[in-house]
């Protein structure tokens, strides 16, 4: 099984810290984002493909083509189109069965390891505010139905983590918006609650998640690191 990590963005809430580097290589108590990220895939892993965008020397300097006992792959994005597109760049790559995950985003082991249990799978993560947030809709089964982007209540709900089980089923589908108020972006999961038309998508829930987007979130890492090993 492959695992593609999404890490082509510019990451501009970073502001100054972001300037140098991606933002999924700034240090978190002095390792890279990325570098966690790694060492928590589960086991049937066999390789990773990274989509690079900004500044990605410093993530193919530092990982290589061999790392942590997973080969590795990149796929350039240059046209920043949401992540849908950013899988597309991936696609000549993959197999039939593959797992995606947000370069800047922080996962917990055991999470990832009921995720790659699924053919088709969304992680979610319950906010007991999800104003503001993608929230994942269910049906009676608990199985995805749609997911919201820009939720609308200060009401609690369970938000989209980011993490997800794929098939190449997925390029079925024509990529739709991801109704985040950029036109030319087309969203990943967006494109996948389109699949339940056919397939079952299964959530599950994430005991730990840590989006990295500002600064504020880079300190509230490096408190809650240890969740994250």
């Amino acid at each position: 099984m492959q695992c593609v990590i999404l890490a082509a963005g510019k990451g501009t809430r970073m502001g100054k810290v972001s300037e140098s580097v991606p933002k999924p290589m700034v240090r978190v108590c002095g390792r890279p984002v990325l570098e966690y990220k790694i060492h928590v895939l589960p086991e049937d892993v066999t390789e990773i493909v990274f989509v690079v965008g900004y500044k990605c020397d410093h993530i193919m300097n530092y990982f290589g083509s061999y790392y942590a006992g997973h080969p590795i792959r990149y796929a350039l994005q240059e046209e920043l189109a949401g992540t849908a597109a950013a899988l597309h760049v991936a696609r000549p790559f993959l197999g039939e069965r593959f797992m995606v995950l947000m370069g800047d985003d922080l996962y917990a082991r055991a999470d990832l390891k009921k995720l790659a249990q699924e053919r088709l799978a969304i992680l979610g993560y319950h906010h007991d505010n999800a104003y503001g947030k993608g929230v994942i809709v269910a049906d009676e089964q608990g199985c995805l139905t749609e997911v919201c982007e820009q939720f609308p209540d200060k009401a609690p709900g369970l938000v989209n983590a980011a993490a997800y089980m794929l098939t190449r089923e997925f390029f079925d589908y024509t990529p739709v918006s991801a109704n985040n108020g950029h036109a030319r972006e087309v969203g990943l999961p967006q494109t996948l609650a389109q699949m339940t038309d056919r397939h079952t998508v299964v959530i599950h829930r994430a005991s730990a998640w840590l989006q990295i987007t500002t600064p504020e979130d880079i300190d509230r890492a490096q408190k809650q690191i240890s969740l994250f090993l």
